[in-house]
């Protein structure tokens, strides 16, 4: 009786398919993420593959001051790949945003890798939509107590650990975006409900309004 061998990569697709939809999800992402690090970005074909991008993010990169489009210029690059690649493969929400992530402009490691590199690269913004400005001491007293640690006491966040740059960021934007983390609307930010749960709207608002007036240096990229 002849024995049958099985593929290697039969193997592993087998493998694959018994996980759980969300680890395999994590997993493929994972590695999208390191062969973008790993891949050398060239900024003149960024620069093409950002044409798609600027009917929202604007030339510039400076987003829209209502709230619903972020200033990304001058984002990490860690950070830029870490938030197209979680919109690929459903760890972030937002209809556009998924389209353009999974679309052919962005097929592989390579178009990701430079399409961020060369947002990273433009200019930051620095004059971003602001609050009414009557919370700020607040704002600073709860940022430093519950965000700082991570995001930095400037609110520049971290490169190599692809935490964001805050600093400078819109006001709408950011209150949006904690509203939205304590609705279970941002998948990959489960970890912050631990320090939003205690948040109350004052709280919201006067950290939105202090970051938005930041203005921090850069940490090493």
């Amino acid at each position: 009786m002849t024995r049958k061998t099985i593929s290697p990569k039969v193997l592993v697709l087998s493998a694959l398919l018994t996980l759980p939809a969300p680890a395999w999800t994590a997993s493929v992402a994972e590695q999208k993420l390191a062969a973008a690090l790993g891949t050398k970005a060239d900024l003149q074909h960024g620069a093409i593959l950002f044409k798609a991008c600027v009917t929202c993010h604007n030339s510039d990169g400076s987003g829209e001051f209502n709230g619903d489009v972020p200033a990304i210029a001058g984002q990490y690059q860690r950070v830029l790949l870490r938030q197209l690649i979680d919109f690929r493969y459903g760890k972030r929400w937002d209809v556009r945003m998924e389209a353009i992530a999974s679309s052919h402009y962005l097929s592989g490691a390579q178009d990701l890798a430079d399409v961020a590199a060369y947002v990273s690269a433009l200019p930051r913004f620095t004059d971003p939509g602001r609050g009414d400005g009557q919370l700020l001491a607040h704002g600073m007293q709860v940022y430093r107590s519950e965000c700082a640690s991570c995001h930095g006491s400037s609110g520049q966040g971290d490169a190599q650990k692809a935490v964001p740059w805050l600093a400078g960021q819109h006001y709408e934007y950011l209150l949006r975006e904690m509203y939205y983390t304590f609705d279970n609307r941002r998948p990959n930010l489960t970890n912050h409900r631990v320090f939003l749960d205690r948040f109350t709207r004052p709280d919201y608002q006067s950290v939105a309004d202090y970051l938005s007036g930041l203005i921090s240096a850069p940490s090493d990229q």
